[in-house]
This record gives structure tokens, sequence and C-alpha cells, in this order.
């Protein structure tokens, strides 16, 4: 099941879908005409429909709009098992054991929606953020994705 889906996926922030419902922030939705987003499905919520429907998580990183750190802080958030501030942070929001994420996307639609970029210019930021991702994960250098994106610990 791949999540965020669609242009709206260079537009996410993950860091805004975690914690409780109630006070994670709003925000336009400029791929879908304007409508307000109120990030009510966030990380915690898309694990959880995978595990009830039996499927593995594919996850949509924001390369449209977001950073390499901000990928680097999600995949760890996700998927460590160590005792750093977002493994821990994921632990104080209801899940304390690390989720396996076997497919893990650089963008969306990179020449389109997720940034209007040139494919020379992807392929750099591709080549960047899979070598710090890969860095993050503990998956090794030769690993093409999808990848096991479990931590090593």
């Amino acid at each position: 099941m791949r999540w965020p889906g669609g242009c709206f996926a260079d537009e996410y922030h993950w860091k805004n879908g975690i914690g409780p419902r109630e006070q994670r922030p709003r925000m336009i939705n400029t791929t879908w005409g304007g409508v307000v987003e109120d990030n009510s499905f966030g990380t915690h919520e898309f694990m959880d429909f995978c595990g009830q429907i039996g499927t593995q998580p594919y996850v949509c990183g924001n390369v449209g709009s977001g950073t390499v750190q901000e990928m680097m802080e999600w995949v760890e958030y996700m998927t460590s098992n160590a005792d750093s501030p977002l493994a821990n942070l994921r632990r104080k929001n209801g899940h304390d054991q690390p989720w396996k994420v076997p497919y893990f996307a650089v963008g969306n639609e990179s020449w389109g929606c997720g940034g209007n970029m040139r494919p020379e210019y992807y392929a750099d930021e591709f080549r960047r953020y899979k070598h710090l991702h890969q860095r993050v994960s503990g998956q090794p250098d030769s690993t093409a994705w999808p990848a096991d994106l479990t931590a090593a610990t």
C-alpha cells in the first residue's frame, strides 16, 4: 500500500501527521484544489491500516518541498530500534517497536507536480537521498531500492 499518494506526497511533511490528532496542524492541499488537510491520517494510522489489511507499507518521501534531513528523520522514526530522539518519539506516540518498511520512494512524479525537475537534476537528488537514507537505515550502498528499511540497531 503506497502513501502518501500522488502529487500530495511532495507537499506532505511527516511530522505534521504524528502525535495527538487534535494537535496536528492543518494545511492547504494545493494538489486537490485548495482543500484543507487536517493530517488526521499520518504515519501511525497508515502503518496500522497496512497491518489491518495484511499488506506491506510503501512510503513515499517528499522530494518536492522536503529535505534530505526530513526524509532521514522519517526513516529513523519508523525503523530505528535505537535509544534515539526520533525512535523515542515514536515510542511516546504509542508504537514501541520499529516498523518494517520494505519499500520507500524518493518523491513522486518529479518531472511534473513533484517539482518539475529535469531528469539529470532528479538523478542527482535521488543519489543523494538514497545515499543518506542508507546511512540511517543501515542498508549498504550496493542495495538497490526497494530494500528492507528496518534499521540496524
